[in-house]
């Protein structure tokens, strides 16, 4: 069976200015709030989030998703470029990963985008005869050269119709949204 890829919009909190100079000041909090509110689409795989499913497999390799990682599809992107559009390319398998083995980055740092904070990936993108394949899991980053296999998570298939109106629409989201001031109503 083929598996169903969804992008959903996904608010990350972002902490008070206030939160921020207490922290600044030794004070630490207990909540689901990180430092810079971000507005992104999230990967969703037959109904539930990739993170669900990483953490899952990861606890196998000892590993669990950290969970402040975004995708590159950033609907409120204030970092100095944009990756919405070189997401797309390696996820239609266009081009080659964005990481030194390859490996596409699909969940990576939300305060910078940067690679050097580690991302969670899928070693290949690939199109085949049967869709579009996500396999090899691994936690990476680009400076290490090292991945570290998430046990278990096999291969992900997509059916590749459904799959490239799936990418294709985020990525229009996201051209949309950094191109205009306006919040456009997601569905």
């Amino acid at each position: 069976m083929k598996s169903i890829l969804e992008f959903r919009s996904t608010i990350r909190p972002g902490l008070t200015q206030e939160e921020i100079s207490s922290i600044a000041k030794g004070t630490t909090y207990k909540t689901k709030r990180y430092k810079t509110k971000r507005e992104y689409l999230d990967i969703w795989v037959d109904g539930y989030p990739l993170t669900d499913l990483f953490n899952t497999f990861s606890t196998k390799s000892g590993l669990l998703v950290h969970p402040d990682q975004i995708t590159a599809f950033v609907l409120d992107n204030q970092w100095e470029w944009s990756p919405a559009a070189q997401f797309s390319q390696i996820l239609l398998a266009q081009r080659a990963g964005d990481l030194p083995s390859g490996r596409c980055a699909l969940l990576i740092c939300p305060e910078c985008g940067d690679l050097g904070c580690g991302s969670y990936a899928a070693a290949y993108v690939k199109k085949s005869p049967e869709g579009y394949v996500w396999e090899h899991f691994a936690w990476e980053n680009n400076w290490e050269g090292t991945a570290i296999t998430i046990a278990g998570a096999g291969s992900l298939i997509f059916e590749a119709e459904q799959y490239k109106l799936a990418v294709n629409e985020a990525l229009s989201i996201c051209m949309l949204r950094t191109r205009s001031d306006e919040d456009i109503p997601l569905h």
